[in-house]
This record gives structure tokens, sequence and C-alpha cells, in this order.
């Protein structure tokens, strides 16, 4: 699994977001927006995930396994 991470400003809300982008092993890229000041996930779009596989942005930490 490889990580970018970029930091943005969203205009309307006036706040930072976090842009990560998640290169799974198998190929898969997930991109996140994150808000910077409390972590919470705002939204997701996977590139490329298996049939039947929700989006990262619809599931949560205890379902991926991940902190």
């Amino acid at each position: 699994m490889d990580v970018e991470l970029e930091r943005g400003y969203e205009g309307r809300g006036g706040r930072w977001v976090y842009e990560i982008k998640v290169l799974r092993t198998g190929g898969a890229l997930i991109k996140l927006k994150v808000d910077a000041r409390d972590g919470t996930v705002l939204g997701g779009k996977p590139r490329d995930h298996a049939a039947g596989e929700r989006p990262a942005s619809s599931r949560t930490h205890r379902e991926t396994g991940e902190r």
C-alpha cells in the first residue's frame, strides 16, 4: 500500500481539507477527502474496486480494519 497526502483550503466551509490518495495492494486507487481539523471523512472515490465492494467513503474503520 502506498499513500500520498495533499492539503488544500475549501472556500465555502472555510476549512482545511486533506486529499489522501491510497494505492492498495492489487492496484486499486482510492481518493479520500478528510477534514484536517477533526479527521472526518468528507467523501471518497474509488478509481477501481472489486465487484460488490463498497466505496471507501461508505466503509468505517472497523470494517476495513484500519486505524
